[in-house]
């Protein structure tokens, strides 16, 4: 028994090693995984341990729970068992013996229920391809097989030596029942035999696990606690200044950072994030789950490749920068083009990740390597990097006109007035975008009534960045960037308010590594305080129309601004807001993230026109919105949800603005 654990134990530790050698490999931009300590480990507890992520999805994560649970107590049942037979503890015998016995018997059960409904649930998800999943069918069968033995071994263990306290193990003292008269010796050959067997499977069991999915069990509850839970809301930014660094984004699986190639280990293809994806609900050419799974592939040949080059005496590295290495490419053919430039960075699918995988920062490297590396941009993004570059805008459009949208309403300029409580930041939308001049125009009117004092930079303001950034044109982003924070810092701004998700996004968790600490007020937060304080009285301008609120990703999702917008729009309408399926935390993108709002949608239905339908379905008549990007999209997919125009959609502000009772 002692040679075969110290097999199964090599064996084990032979996978793991080459795990943590591949990740190791990975040498992209350096991260901080190491800072709160106590909170990644509550984190790691409250996930790994209390299956709270897992448990949202109610069927597999009961599923999963008993399984993960049944692991504990069979693995508790084997350390009693060691500590007995090494070192002569009384671990069988007292109240102790007898509440393990009754807890192993029930997980037991429990646990091989779980297998069984698991096995029946494989084909789950049309995601999963077949090969990969079939991967899966020998480990549950495995792992239902020591638990059929470990049933039979405690039942003929009973036969042969009747247990006084056999009610204290039911499963067992049930198939004891099933012996009864059979011979001693048939009975006590068959449980030396059983013993045997169900040794070298529980050993074969342990020699697998770093082969096989079951080594998530180690990489999962690493993956939690040295992941960033809000890792796409503030990207790594790229230090230009490093005249060391030859490559930009990533371009080879060493590119990734250690934590980026520890996550394909952790993940377990349950699915969620594909089942959350808008880019797969529109018919994209991207599943973030199906992206894990091919680079996961590559990573393994990768390091099966290098491995092979350091028996050769080739010596160590990483195999897909070496010039003899003839396998596809990262960027381009594992991960095609066209998968990339489908993610609108909403974050749904790392909302739902219950192993905290970093998909969105990951693309976005990639994307990094195809615009700054390779030039391989689609058309429309190339012209949306010139604008940026000529006009300091998406449309192209004068730098001249951007405070135009004012005109009539003698909004002050911060230079001119720099006493100006707040900064108004309306960003390129409300600049340029004649729908979106309303929404500037209406919370003016708003903060004027509320006797807020504010300013704007006029022709000094810059489009945030935002786009360039998530287009991966990092370069331009930081650019853009760092001309913005000097003109807010000469104005001596300090409190910034604007109506566009993305810039307050940008403006409060990107800026704030380029020397940009600025405190930023969503308008929703600023109008529902200004309802709350009785600065503003509104009437019920509403009280007609059934309304239903659309969540912004960048607003909710990435900054958890879900209430806000809620009271805003509970102030003014009659009736209680109508809620569509997928809200809050699960709301479902509008498509116009990622730089996608400039893209021309080439494939699929469009996430903006499955959101109107869901909107249509819900019963609403309005449809309201905290962000110009959700406004212009979802304008667009009513067009072709709503042909008879009986939906009209607005921004909170038009719509507090249409209930203001004026002051005389």
């Amino acid at each position: 028994m002692h040679l075969l654990s110290l097999v199964a134990l090599l064996v084990f530790a032979r996978g793991a090693w080459g795990k943590y050698r591949a990740w190791r490999a990975g040498c992209g931009s350096p991260v901080e995984r190491m800072d709160h300590p106590g909170k990644r480990l509550a984190f790691m507890f409250v996930n790994a341990v209390g299956q709270v992520c897992l448990l949202k999805k109610p069927l597999p994560g009961i599923l999963h729970f008993l399984l993960f649970w049944g692991f504990v107590c069979f693995g508790l049942g084997t350390f009693s068992v060691m500590l007995k037979e090494e070192f002569g503890l009384p671990t069988f015998q007292g109240s102790y013996y007898l509440w393990l016995s009754l807890f192993l018997d029930v997980f037991a059960v429990l646990a091989l229920t779980a297998v069984f409904m698991a096995l029946v649930m494989l084909p789950e998800h049309d995601s999963a391809d077949i090969p990969f999943r079939e991967q899966r069918r020998p480990v549950l069968l495995l792992v239902g097989a020591i638990l059929v033995t470990g049933l039979l071994l405690e039942g003929l263990r009973m036969a042969v030596d009747p247990d006084p306290w056999r009610a204290w193990s039911p499963a067992g003292w049930l198939v004891s029942s099933s012996l009864v008269g059979m011979e001693r010796n048939v009975l006590r050959n068959a449980h030396q035999g059983m013993w045997w067997f169900h040794l070298l499977l529980s050993f074969g069991l342990i020699a697998l696990v770093p082969y096989t999915c079951l080594f998530h069990l180690l990489a999962a509850p690493a993956s939690q606690f040295f992941g960033n839970p809000e890792a796409a809301k503030a990207l790594p930014p790229i230090d230009f200044k490093d005249e060391t660094i030859v490559s930009f984004g990533v371009g080879k699986i060493s590119d990734f950072n250690w934590k980026h190639l520890l996550e394909l280990d952790a993940c377990t293809n349950c699915g969620r994030c594909h089942d959350q994806c808008p880019a797969v609900a529109a018919g994209k050419p991207l599943s973030p789950e199906k992206l894990n799974r091919d680079l996961k592939r590559y990573m393994q040949q990768t390091t099966h490749l290098s491995m092979a080059r350091e028996k050769t005496g080739a010596g160590p590295g990483e195999v897909s920068s070496g010039p003899e290495y003839e396998g596809p490419r990262l960027v381009g053919e594992v991960v095609p083009d066209a998968t990339l430039w489908a993610c609108t960075t909403c974050g749904a699918c790392e909302v739902s990740c219950p192993v905290v995988v970093e998909h969105v920062p990951r693309i976005i490297d990639m994307r990094r390597h195809l615009v700054m590396m390779e030039a391989r941009i689609p058309p429309e993004a190339r012209q949306l990097f010139c604008n940026l570059e000529n006009q300091q805008n998406p449309w192209g459009m004068s730098r001249a006109v951007r405070p135009d949208w004012a005109k009539g309403l003698d909004v002050p300029l911060a230079e001119e007035d720099p006493d100006a409580e707040f900064l108004f930041w309306p960003g390129c939308a409300a600049a340029y975008d004649p729908r979106n001049q309303k929404v500037a125009r209406a919370l003016v009117e708003i903060m004027r009534q509320g006797a807020k004092s504010f300013a704007i930079l006029g022709k000094g303001e810059k489009c945030c960045g935002d786009p360039a950034r998530r287009l991966g044109n990092e370069d331009l982003f930081q650019t853009l960037a760092r001309q913005n924070i000097e003109t807010l810092h000469r104005c001596n701004v300090k409190k910034i308010i604007t109506s566009c998700p993305h810039c307050f996004n940008t403006l409060k968790n990107e800026y704030p590594r380029f020397g940009g600490q600025f405190q930023l007020i969503h308008h929703s937060e600023l109008i529902r305080d200004l309802i709350d304080s009785g600065s503003i009285r509104v009437s019920k301008t509403a009280a007609a129309e059934k309304i239903t609120y659309h969540d912004s990703c960048y607003l909710g999702r990435y900054n958890r601004i879900f209430e806000a917008p809620r009271a805003v729009l509970g102030a003014v309408a009659a009736e209680a807001l109508l809620e569509m399926p997928r809200h809050g935390r699960k709301s479902f993108c509008c498509g116009g993230g990622g730089g996608l709002m400039w893209m021309d949608d080439h494939t699929g239905a469009g996430p903006n026109l499955l959101r109107a339908r869901e909107a249509v379905e819900c019963g609403a008549d309005l449809v309201a919105t905290a962000c110009p990007y959700c406004l212009n999209m979802l304008v667009d997919g009513f067009k072709h949800e709503s042909e008879d125009g009986r939906i009209r959609t607005a921004d909170i502000a038009e719509i507090v603005a249409e209930g203001l009772i004026r002051h005389r």
